[in-house]
C-alpha cells in the first residue's frame, strides 16, 4: 500500500484547537506519529475574527490559571499578527510578567521581539530579547536570539554591544555555516564601526 509521504494537519480554528488539546492533549499525535509519513505540515486558517473572540471569551472568563495563560498567548500572538499589535504585545507582556513558565511563553515573547525588529522598532526589541534572556536564561544559547538582539542593537548604532552579541551568536552557532554567518556580521558590525 503507497501513502503519501506528509501529513497535513489543518487547523480553521486554531484557538478551538487550543482548547480541545486541554482535554485530550494526544489529539494530534495519530497523525504526527504515522508511520508512514516522512514530513508532518501544520496548517492553520488565517487569523480569523472568530477566533478572537473565542480566544477573548477564553481569556477573560476561564478560571483554569492554565487555559487562561493559553489563551491569553494564543489571543496575543494573533493579535500581534494582525492589526491590533499593541494590544497583543501588552497581553503577551503581561502572560510572561505574572506566569513566564506558561506553556507558549518563550516563543510568544520572542515572536514579539521577532516582530519589533521587523517593525523596526529597535529599542523595543533590543529590549524584548535581553528581556526573554532574563527570564529564560536557555534562549541566551540561541543563535537567534543572540542576533535578533545585535541585529537591533546595530540598528540603534550601539555597535560595541551589537559586535558582543554576535559574538555570543558566533559561541551558540549549531554548524560551521550558521558561525561563519555570525562572525561575518559582527566583522560588518565592527566595520561599520569604523573599526
Amino acid at each position: 500500500r503507497d501513502a503519501v509521504d506528509f501529513v497535513i494537519m489543518f487547523v480553521p480554528f486554531e484557538s478551538s484547537l487550543q482548547l480541545a488539546l486541554v482535554n485530550d492533549p494526544a489529539l494530534w499525535r495519530e497523525a504526527f506519529e504515522s508511520k508512514d509519513a516522512d514530513e508532518r505540515v501544520r496548517v492553520s486558517a488565517a487569523c480569523c475574527l472568530g477566533d478572537v473572540a473565542l480566544l477573548e471569551k477564553a481569556y477573560n472568563t476561564s478560571e483554569v490559571p492554565g487555559l487562561k495563560n493559553e489563551a491569553a498567548l494564543s489571543l496575543a500572538r494573533l493579535l500581534m499578527a494582525g492589526d491590533r499589535f499593541d494590544e497583543g504585545a501588552a497581553l503577551a507582556r503581561q502572560v510572561v510578567r505574572e506566569n513566564p513558565s506558561a506553556r507558549g511563553a518563550k516563543d510568544v515573547f520572542l515572536a514579539l521581539a521577532d516582530s519589533y525588529l521587523e517593525r523596526k522598532a529597535y529599542i523595543q526589541a533590543a529590549e524584548t530579547y535581553r528581556e526573554a534572556m532574563e527570564a529564560w536564561p536557555q534562549s541566551a544559547r540561541e543563535q537567534h536570539v543572540r542576533e535578533g538582539c545585535a541585529w537591533a542593537l546595530r540598528k540603534l548604532g550601539r555597535f560595541d554591544e551589537a559586535a558582543a552579541e554576535f559574538s555570543k551568536a558566533v559561541e551558540c552557532a549549531a554548524d560551521d555555516n550558521s558561525r561563519a554567518l555570525a562572525l561575518m556580521e559582527r566583522g560588518d558590525t565592527l566595520s561599520e564601526a569604523g573599526r
